[in-house]
């Protein structure tokens, strides 16, 4: 191999590296300050951080093709976004959280949350703690927690069913869904219809799973599983909701199909619209489609009887819903980052309730009892649980309309 064979390899690695090394300061002097404006405070951290690193690099090696006067000068413009960037995010990670909300004592390390509310203040939580799934129950709104175990691992959906008093979780993997008889204290286990990531939905009595592209119901006295309908395409998520005398079955996926009060089913997808990972809500006839991203977010909302109409999210990374199952209208969404939301108009409009810079990954709300629980899935700041009470909608500091 010749000298100039040799020169030419080492020129394309040094272009190479300089376009890499141009990529990263891009990225960085973009997307921090994106973190940081989306609540994301330990993710901007962590990038203004990294910044830095590269800021000394080009400031002390002078490594971009520009004289070395010219790259010192760039470097330290760098070095103060960053380092104003990671202080903004150390002063909001350690600040209270606001919007009336309070983590409830004991929660710190719990993750993963998944929860349910049970009515009159009773919620349970399907958690990570030690290592280990764990579900725990309250009756006096997070006051004190009870431990009631679990007998598998990762599991994520989590149901309440009033009239026998108990909690179903449906694993992901495991062909099983285990249920607490509360009464008696203790889990048992019944086989389930095959599939990875079934999605489940229960409303009264009612309990629905979807997998491999088929709905099915479980019904309770005869202690067997029944065919609902056959999809056709992997189904995402499933939400179900009494109405007019029955329940109104929704699914998602690659299509939206409906099954309304008198039991028939029908495509409900609006016309030329496509959402990649739609997940569904549903409650007081009302139904709700949306879908989370770091720059935008998607929201469908469909009132009794009609059809779907698409509403301005509350904020880019919608997370969760939380239907009223008396009145649809109302709805709280978590997002991941951006705090929580209100609306009693089916997302017309939306309040925000504070909770900014906390990974919502799960938001139950009592409304009988004007009590929402959220469960943070932060990784070292402000994990836990964190509960508000709450009333009619006032106009606040904590309580802004945003749309």
């Amino acid at each position: 191999m010749g000298d100039e064979t040799i020169r030419r390899i080492h020129g394309i690695y040094l272009v190479f590296n300089i376009l890499k090394l141009a990529a990263w300061v891009v990225f960085l002097l973009l997307f921090a300050p994106v973190c940081m404006a989306n609540g994301l405070y330990g993710a901007a951290l962590f990038l203004s951080c990294l910044g830095l690193f590269i800021d000394l690099m080009i400031f002390r090696k002078g490594i971009l093709p520009m004289d070395k006067e010219n790259q010192r000068l760039l470097a330290r413009f760098f070095m103060v976004e960053h380092c104003l960037l990671a202080a903004a995010a150390i002063f909001m990670m350690l600040r209270p959280v606001d919007g009336g909300w309070a983590r409830l004592p004991g929660t710190h390390d719990w993750s993963d949350p998944a929860l349910v509310s049970m009515g009159r203040g009773r919620f349970a939580a399907f958690v990570s703690v030690g290592g280990a799934r764990r579900v725990f129950v309250t009756e006096n709104r997070g006051a004190a927690w009870s431990d009631t175990g679990y007998p598998d691992g990762f599991g994520w959906g989590i149901h309440y069913q009033e009239a026998r008093d108990e909690i179903w979780i449906v694993p992901r993997r495991a062909t099983v869904v285990y249920r607490l008889h509360r009464d008696a204290g203790r889990w048992e286990e019944f086989v389930r219809p095959p599939g990875d990531n079934p999605a489940t939905a229960m409303t009264g009595e009612r309990f629905f799973l979807a997998a491999a592209g088929r709905l099915y119901e479980y019904f309770r006295d005869q202690d067997r599983w029944s065919l609902f309908t056959r999809a056709g395409f992997p189904v995402r998520e499933v939400a179900a909701a009494p109405w007019a005398g029955g329940s109104s079955v929704l699914i998602t996926g690659r299509e939206w199909m409906e099954n309304d009060a008198k039991g028939r089913w029908r495509y409900i997808r609006p016309a030329g619209i496509i959402v990649t990972w739609p997940y569904a809500a549903a409650g007081g006839g009302w139904r709700y489609v949306f879908q989370g991203g770091m720059l935008t977010g998607t929201l469908y909302a469909a009132a009794p009887g009609e059809g779907f109409v698409e509403r301005r999210a509350p904020a880019p990374d919608l997370r969760i819903l939380a239907v009223n199952p008396s009145d649809g209208s109302e709805v709280w969404a978590g997002t991941w980052g951006q705090g929580v939301f209100r609306s009693t108009d089916g997302g017309a409009s939306w309040r925000y309730r504070g909770l900014r810079g906390i990974q919502v990954r799960s938001l139950a709300v009592d409304f009988g009892e004007g009590t929402a629980l959220a469960g943070s899935s932060n990784l070292i700041f402000q994990r836990g649980l964190f509960l508000l009470r709450f009333g009619p909608i006032e106009v606040g500091k904590s309580d802004q309309k945003v749309r």
